[in-house]
């Protein structure tokens, strides 16, 4: 099967700049995968899922758990494998890990499933994990996928080290994603642990929403192209003054998410180029792509040039900024914001939350640079106006951060 290549496209928000003097730049990198003529849809999946059957599931969130994992059955491949662990106050093998063959015999295993007890979430995410790695197969997208309304009471309950185990076992090739169910799971363990286990964290606010979050990661599982992908940045006679994305940097490079076929990563910074770069010097900029290959964990590397022109000062300045790299600067922007007021909220500076926020959503009104659509903001302004009210705070903690998330993912084409 061929690996897509990766294509890297750089937009910086004015192609001509003003000699002589020194120039800072927004610049949008958009980093996709090269899907047409290749066989990326067609990956089997091997994926353990580690469902809380605990006393808060009962009623409706655990029917509609069930219910999405119907449906998730019967969207599977016949040699696509799955496995189903619960864990309450004991764990649960109810699905070894099989191929999808007998679909109905599956779904007949998992319906008597019953809530009840408390939640040894670690434990069943560990045991999910084995019988993933029992079949594991490079080929694959193996994932475990945990399931959870509330916090782990049993076993290990520390979140540092359930996000740490999160990561080694992704190093070994098994990613994993989390969908949190109600308001009153633990945001600060399922977020890190998806990113540090590669894959995805998802938030169902009311349980009806759970089959349409595991249509949308099946659709991301079977379309990964890559779950380690790396950027570097290389600068002449220039330098980078911040990235707005919120992305690692480790050993040189920024890690970005996995990157799925039918999607793109944007990537925005802010550069200043010195005094004197002249036509000659038109390249400040080059970007190096290092992507890990799926079926033999060998990188490739794709690189690509931004080349700028520079003309007298009364031309460059009388050309008009591009705003489609300066919305997704700003979408950017709102990203950080909501990461910081849910921070603040955790930290319970309820008014500096708010006055956060009422900025926030005055700046949007008056600009209407983002893209942000008039119902997104009259839910900020709900956020501030309930800031006092205990009982929505959490759900509005976590309404910040997963929008923040979704801001930040910046899918979607530029047509550059």
């Amino acid at each position: 099967m061929r690996q897509p290549d990766i294509k890297i496209a750089i937009r910086p928000d004015r192609r001509v700049l003003p000699e002589e003097v020194e120039n800072d730049l927004f610049v949008l990198i958009e980093v996709s995968a090269e899907t047409e003529n290749t066989e990326v849809e067609s990956r089997r999946l091997n994926v353990g899922f580690a469902v809380d059957r605990s006393g808060s599931m009962a009623g409706g969130r655990l029917l509609a758990v069930k219910k999405g994992l119907r449906n998730f059955i019967k969207s599977m491949r016949e040699d696509d494998r799955i496995a189903v662990i619960t864990y309450g106050d004991y764990i649960e093998s109810v699905v070894r890990n099989q191929t999808a063959e007998d679909k109905q015999r599956i779904i007949e295993m998992i319906d008597p499933i019953q809530s009840g007890g408390c939640t040894a979430m670690h434990p069943g995410w560990v045991t999910a994990g084995l019988e993933v790695s029992d079949y594991y197969d490079k080929n694959c997208l193996n994932r475990v996928i945990l399931v959870s309304d509330g916090m782990a009471n049993i076993g290990e309950t520390r979140a540092d080290v359930t996000i740490e185990h999160a990561k080694k076992l992704a190093e070994k090739g098994i990613s994993t994603s989390t969908i949190g169910v109600g308001n009153n799971f633990s945001d600060n363990v399922l977020i890190p642990m998806a990113k540090a286990g590669r894959g995805n964290a998802y938030y169902a606010k009311i349980a009806d929403e759970f089959s349409q979050i595991l249509y949308e990661e099946l659709a991301c599982m079977r379309s990964l192209v890559s779950e380690d992908v790396r950027l570097t940045i290389e600068t002449k006679k220039a330098s980078i003054i911040e990235v707005f994305n919120e992305v690692d940097f480790v050993n040189g490079s920024y890690q970005l998410p996995p990157l799925q076929g039918h999607q793109s990563f944007i990537f925005v910074l802010k550069i200043r180029l010195e005094k004197g770069v002249k036509n000659k010097d038109s390249i400040p900029l080059k970007i190096l792509i290092k992507a890990k290959n799926y079926s033999d964990n060998k990188w490739r590397t794709f690189s690509q040039r931004m080349q700028i022109h520079f003309a007298e000062e009364s031309v460059a300045k009388s050309l008009p900024n591009d705003p489609l790299v300066l919305a997704h600067y700003q979408r950017l922007l709102l990203a950080r914001t909501n990461r910081i007021c849910a921070k603040l909220l955790e930290q319970n500076r309820l008014q500096e939350a708010r006055e956060l926020l009422q900025t926030v959503i005055s700046d949007e009104k008056k600009n209407k640079i983002s893209g942000v659509e008039q119902e997104e903001l009259a839910r900020l302004q709900r956020i501030a106006d309930q800031l006092e009210n205990k009982e929505e705070l959490a759900r509005n903690r976590k309404h910040l951060k997963f929008t923040a998330m979704r801001l930040a993912k910046q899918t979607g084409s530029t047509k550059i």
